[in-house]
């Protein structure tokens, strides 16, 4: 049984979905824009406005081995291995998967860019 409101899923091609079982304490999101400034001689420094440039969504958590009520989301946990190949393999395709956030309106493509655990 699901604890709270807001649930961390990944989605990909084959309509495999995964939800953290540990909801991450916080999400960085970045959102940057492309400005170019240049200086030139005699009226210094003009910029430029260019490209919005991809987001950057991150957060950490992790997956236990055991169910633990004060933390885990739900019950039935996949396997700590489990995850990490799948996570991997998701990033090894270089295809883009769905992450949803329930309770928000995030429900956004993204690439596995970067991920790292410690065993």
């Amino acid at each position: 049984m699901a604890r709270s409101t807001i649930g961390f899923w990944l989605k990909d091609w084959d309509n495999v979905y995964l939800q953290l079982p540990v909801n991450p304490p916080e999400v960085s999101i970045e959102s940057p824009f492309d400005i170019n400034v240049v200086k030139i001689a005699a009226l210094g420094e003009v910029s430029f406005s260019g490209e919005r440039n991809l987001k950057r969504i991150s957060f950490e958590s992790f997956f236990p081995r055991d169910y633990n009520s004060s933390y885990c989301e739900y019950e039935r946990l996949t396997a700590p291995e489990q995850w990490i190949a799948q996570i991997e393999k998701w990033r090894d395709t270089r295809k883009n998967i769905r992450l949803i956030i329930t309770g928000t309106s995030i429900s956004i493509p993204v690439y596995v860019t970067e991920f790292s655990y410690t065993p």
